[in-house]
């Protein structure tokens, strides 16, 4: 029999405005824990071969955060980026810590390790269907070889994915299937989550577990809204695809489009699951500006709730449909 319930995404609501005791947004703290690491702000560059890398991790270390760099490179190339990056690994309570994305099949091992060792606080499984034997067998075997590195989970959207990625030994829950806005995986294969539910109900399963939410955010408010509803950090390819830092300023792709596949996988027989788009470069000034007018807007967002931090942003989070 079908059943069908309802599930909500950010077009879907809005939040609703709360009394607010804070003389104004520079009163809101952004910073946010994510396991064993405190970020300034609740966002992260996203691992798409179009957006993230050296000049995009530095650009987000210099703002006290990270963003994950793309694994569509040689394991040799990857290890360059990341000592270019940071060097010996450092604590992971210091400020210069380098994220990596890794696949969970192949050389995916040799990658994850070489890249560690090179540096690399955190390892992201970036597999678009996180819940598989793969993907949990990848995370106990890379658990099994590091005590003291930061392990995301590869796209989750559902509690029972949540609850064995973190039983395989993940530290972050990497949420989204489905709702990245060059994703087409809905679209041609009918499988998908609204972004704003699957973020929602995992936190109120698991409300300890840094999650960070993939997919989806168009802009500021989205961002908020992930927040709201759960999200420790929001990544994103999107709001900084056009910054002069990103790799390929301008295009922003899902690295299931076609033309990715036909490039990193040397031929075009593959099932595309991803859309191409271009977007005008913002100048090294506009860039900036962009980025504190995002910033600006997320603490705005916070004080419209009377917010001080995330832990109030999500304990005076109502809601209402749009």
């Amino acid at each position: 029999m079908l059943q069908v319930r309802t599930a909500y995404n950010f077009q879907d609501v809005h939040l609703v405005p709360a009394h607010s005791a804070l003389s104004g947004r520079m009163d809101v703290d952004l910073t946010c824990r994510l396991s064993a690491i405190d970020i300034a702000v609740p966002l992260i560059s996203a691992a798409m071969d179009t957006v993230t890398e050296v000049d995009m991790l530095r650009f987000m270390q210099q703002r006290g955060t990270f963003g994950v760099l793309h694994r569509y490179m040689s394991i040799k190339d990857q290890m360059r980026m990341v000592k270019d990056s940071v060097g010996p690994r450092p604590d992971l309570y210091g400020a210069e810590f380098v994220a990596v994305s890794v696949g969970v099949n192949g050389d995916a091992m040799e990658r994850a390790i070489t890249c560690v060792d090179a540096g690399a606080s955190i390892v992201m499984l970036d597999v678009a269907h996180g819940d598989t034997d793969n993907a949990l067998s990848f995370i106990e075997q890379l658990r099994s070889k590091y005590s003291d590195i930061i392990i995301s989970s590869a796209n989750i959207v559902t509690v029972d994915a949540a609850r064995r990625c973190l039983e395989a030994g993940a530290d972050v829950l990497r949420v989204g299937l489905g709702g990245g806005s060059v994703c087409a995986t809905t679209d041609w294969t009918g499988v998908g989550y609204p972004q704003l539910a699957a973020v929602a109900e995992i936190h109120n399963a698991y409300p300890n577990a840094p999650i960070v939410s993939d997919g989806g955010c168009i802009g500021p408010a989205d961002v908020v809204k992930a927040l709201a509803a759960g999200a420790t950090a929001v990544m994103s390819g999107r709001l900084f695809a056009n910054y002069d830092v990103a790799a390929k300023p301008g295009m922003y792709r899902g690295m299931a489009s076609r033309r990715a596949l036909y490039e990193y996988k040397g031929d075009n027989t593959h099932a595309p699951e991803g859309y191409e788009e271009t977007t005008p470069v913002l100048s090294e000034t506009e860039t900036l500006n962009a980025w504190d007018e995002l910033i600006n807007h997320i603490r705005i967002g916070y004080s419209y709730l009377g917010a001080r931090n995330l832990q109030e942003l999500q304990q005076n989070a109502r809601w209402v449909e749009a």
